[in-house]
């Protein structure tokens, strides 16, 4: 045995991966944890995350947080899961490390007996509140919050790690303790203008059709995996495409490391051979592009945030890379407050590749002023200046092209209309004319 796929949760991560990274064991690791304890490769060195580190949705919060001017904050948390208690205690880490930040964690309490925490919401005054829990208590709590008129326009609810359907399909319980149930009805009205977070586990829209590192596409994939649930009588979940990229993550890298073949069991350097073929993994999976970051072992994947409008859950925008990406350019929080999520990324490489461009049209601009002083010296001349007017025209649209695309680079390009139309006047017009223009008069003064 070289790898193991799974256990599926931190808490079973936790114990299962300090032994597979024994010495004398060596055992790689591919499990779909999230738990931010698992990003320390000194304890697990030969660990891997398919699913992402919940760091991603602590970055996310704050980016949140900023851009909404969010300044007194509850926060509930499930405190028996690893996955939810270890995400808040970096989330209460980072906000205290923050300096200059009038942000405040006014309300931090584990989920236990709900009244209590759900009436100190009242007590305090506190609007925006955050809710790191699973999906049966995220449900009650909201049920609950509804019944206590927590729900309202003023109070801003935003939850981690589940979709409007795990809500939808938690609504039919009874509570033991007050006899009351809630419908479904009642579950969409109080999520109405909510906020979930969720890592991204699949594809972007646009990218269904196109051929994984399997050779099929993910809607093929979906229907596969649709009609072999079926047959077997169990539900869809989410992780059937992150167990199919483990197993091909894994099997990628045992193609190929060198000496497999002489591999026997607790062979460290060899497991750490298959380790670090991972740090160098990328392609194209059904769960989205698949890239692992060397330092911790978790997949580099994107968060999705979403809003639901009108009881239907909407993607407003995903966080990647310590930014807000965001796909409609605003998300309007209940009350009333619009915020703009367009960030820079990588402002240094959009001011080079501006001033690069900008120099270029100068020079440009330099050469035809001395092409025309220079019109009748007897070299420009020959190289005919009327038709070389035509071939800095095309030039000039060029650099201007240029210019226009590098003004976008570092806002959100992937599944951005506002990037996406940088990209396709500067590709689909700027260009093809200008090079038309510079070929076209090349080709006229070769052949007149």
């Amino acid at each position: 045995v070289v790898g193991v796929i799974g256990p599926g949760c931190s808490a079973s991560t936790l114990l299962a991966t300090p032994v597979t990274s024994r010495q004398e064991v060596a055992l790689i690791n591919v499990h779909t944890a999230g738990s931010p304890l698992l990003t320390n490769s000194n304890l697990y060195p030969f660990g891997i995350s398919i699913y992402g580190s919940t760091v991603s949705f602590v970055n996310t919060t704050l980016a949140l947080m900023e851009l909404a001017n969010w300044t007194r904050v509850a926060v509930f948390y499930e405190e028996a899961r690893p996955y939810f208690s270890t995400t808040y205690d970096l989330l209460s880490q980072r906000v205290r490390q923050m300096e200059n930040s009038t942000l405040e964690l006014a309300i931090q309490t584990a989920v236990s007996n709900l009244h209590l925490p759900l009436q100190t919401i009242v007590e305090e005054k506190v609007r925006i509140v955050y809710v790191l829990a699973g999906p049966d208590l995220s449900s009650k709590i909201m049920c609950m919050a509804h019944d206590m008129s927590l729900t309202n326009p003023n109070q801003q609810w935003v939850f981690f790690g589940r979709g409007l359907s795990d809500f939808k399909r938690r609504v039919s319980f009874v509570y033991k303790s007050t006899n009351y149930t809630c419908s479904e009805e009642t579950m969409l009205k109080a999520m109405e203008k909510n906020i979930i977070v969720n890592f991204k586990l699949t594809p972007f829209e646009e990218e269904f059709g196109m051929q994984t590192v399997a050779g099929i596409t993910y809607n093929q994939f979906n229907d596969m995996y649709e009609k072999r649930l079926q047959e077997t009588g169990y539900d869809m979940n989410i992780w059937g495409t992150l167990a199919y990229d483990a197993v091909w993550s894994l099997a990628l890298c045992l193609n190929s490391t060198e000496h497999l073949s002489d591999y026997c069991h607790g062979q460290y350097n060899i497991t750490k051979l298959i380790r670090e073929c991972f740090n160098a993994l990328n392609f194209s999976g059904v769960s989205g592009d698949i890239q692992f970051d060397p330092q911790t072992g978790f997949a580099d994947r994107a968060v999705d945030v979403h809003q639901v409008i009108n009881g239907s859950d909407i993607y407003s925008a995903y966080f990647r890379q310590l930014y807000l990406r965001s796909l409609k350019d605003l998300l309007v929080i209940k009350d009333g407050t619009e915020i703009t999520i367009q960030q820079r990324r990588f402002r240094g490489m959009s001011i080079a590749f501006m001033t690069t461009s900008a120099v270029i049209l100068l020079v440009i601009i330099i050469c035809h002023i001395l092409t025309i002083f220079y019109r009748k010296h007897p070299s420009v001349k020959a190289a005919s200046p009327n038709i070389t007017h035509f071939a800095y025209a095309g030039c000039y649209l060029l650099a201007i092209g240029m210019l226009y695309y590098a003004s976008s680079i570092g806002y959100i390009t992937e599944g951005s209309e506002s990037g996406n139309w940088h990209c396709r006047i500067s590709f689909g017009l700027f260009f093809p004319i200008g090079l038309t223009f510079i070929f076209g008069s090349i080709l006229v003064r070769t052949w007149r």
